[in-house]
């Protein structure tokens, strides 16, 4: 995702994440349980834990200051 769009904020990076996480997880038969209803909101914070998580490792998340 990331090397597609490029420069985001962090807060659009972890809505599409959290997007795309919710989707997997319809896919996958959560329609069929709760998470249906809750929708990409409920994986917000698991997402921003990973991403904050592998920062460094995995990848280099950078403030505006920090941006070249």
């Amino acid at each position: 995702m990331l090397g597609r769009a490029g420069v985001m904020s962090w807060a659009t990076l972890i809505d599409r994440l959290a997007g795309q996480v919710y989707a997997d997880a319809l896919r996958h038969g959560a329609w069929a349980v709760d998470i249906g209803v809750f929708g990409s909101a409920l994986f917000v914070a698991d997402v921003a834990l990973e991403l904050e998580a592998g920062n460094g490792v995995l990848w280099a998340i950078e403030t505006p200051d920090e941006a070249r």
